[in-house]
């Protein structure tokens, strides 16, 4: 999921690049260049932010149990951060947050285009 999220992040930055000379497209309608441009950010920012989820979570127990491991605390909450499948449900807690980023990204996307 993670390069899904980055081949989004680099449509965004395309998208962002290209900027304005898209006008001819849409027959130099700058209303539905800039509805369709502020959907389409909107889109790939939140899909490959979604996307990403499962990885940061991950990335963040991981990093918190090293830091647990370097510093030999043997207190309750390092024992409950230290669980073996702590890091698994992270990235299941990850995917819950992906899809609900992706329903939010859709809503705010739809909400956009009717311009409210």
């Amino acid at each position: 999921m993670l390069k899904l999220s980055a081949i989004f992040f680099v449509l965004l930055i395309a998208l962002g690049v290209v900027g304005e000379t898209i006008l001819p497209f849409y027959g130099g309608d700058r209303e539905l260049a800039a509805r369709v441009s502020k959907v389409s950010f909107v889109l790939l920012g939140g899909i490959a932010f979604a996307f990403a989820q499962p990885a940061i979570w991950g990335w963040f127990i991981q990093a918190v149990q090293n830091a647990i491991q370097r510093s030999g605390t043997k207190s309750r909450m390092a024992q409950t951060i230290m669980r073996p499948g702590l890091k698994s449900t992270a990235r299941s807690a990850g995917l819950g947050l992906c899809c609900f980023f992706l329903i939010m990204t859709a809503v705010l996307a739809f909400q956009l285009w009717l311009q409210r």
